[in-house]
């Protein structure tokens, strides 16, 4: 079972200094756009644990509870299957519990979609040996959507077994929020 730490640090500015002057290892990990928590994988966080960078733990997911749906791109597969933590780490910095890959450099099939609608999608650059790839990742927040945000783009055959892959409903069933408390217990 992966892990997936939610994290803080500090300082910012001497958590990155310090994440810069790594120079061996490869690091990927994302912060959340509002609250600037960290949302680090397991190996990353042993990485950076190793280069002794200082972040406080928050909470520790379970990254199995996150889904990321990209083997019906074979070069996807092939090129972004050892970050899939991270792309899940992504997922769950933009507040999402799944998602799709549209395929790579393909923004401008999804221009107007994009124009409207970018906080729910996630580039993943990768670099290959023909070139940079920019895989474009659009994000599912809850269950009861992921029907209707998966269709304008898949048939209903693949859009189904997705939903039904999907391991969680919502945000609260992964970080274990409990429904039931009130807003003031928080």
């Amino acid at each position: 079972m992966g892990k997936i730490y939610v994290a803080t640090t500090n300082s910012l500015q001497t958590f990155q200094e310090q994440v810069r002057a790594i120079t061996d290892g490869y690091l990927e990990f994302y912060m959340h756009d509002e609250s600037f928590d960290l949302f680090i994988p397991e190996e990353q966080a042993d990485l950076l644990r190793a280069h002794h960078v200082e972040f406080r733990v928050i909470k520790i997911l379970a990254s199995e509870k996150v889904k990321v749906f990209y083997e019906h791109i074979p070069v996807a597969l092939a090129d972004l299957s050892g970050r899939e933590e991270a792309i899940k780490s992504a997922i769950l910095a933009r507040d999402g519990i799944a998602a799709f890959c549209l395929g790579y450099n393909c923004e401008n099939e999804v221009e107007d979609d994009l124009a409207v609608n970018g906080f729910r999608y996630i580039p993943i650059v990768h670099l290959a040996s023909q070139g940079l790839r920019t895989y474009l990742f659009k994000l599912i927040f809850n269950r009861d959507e992921a029907a209707d945000v998966m269709g304008a783009h898949f048939e209903q055959v693949i859009v189904d077994a997705w939903v039904d892959a999907l391991p969680t409903n919502n945000l609260a069933e992964i970080f274990g929020v409990d429904d039931e408390l009130d807003a003031t217990d928080i």
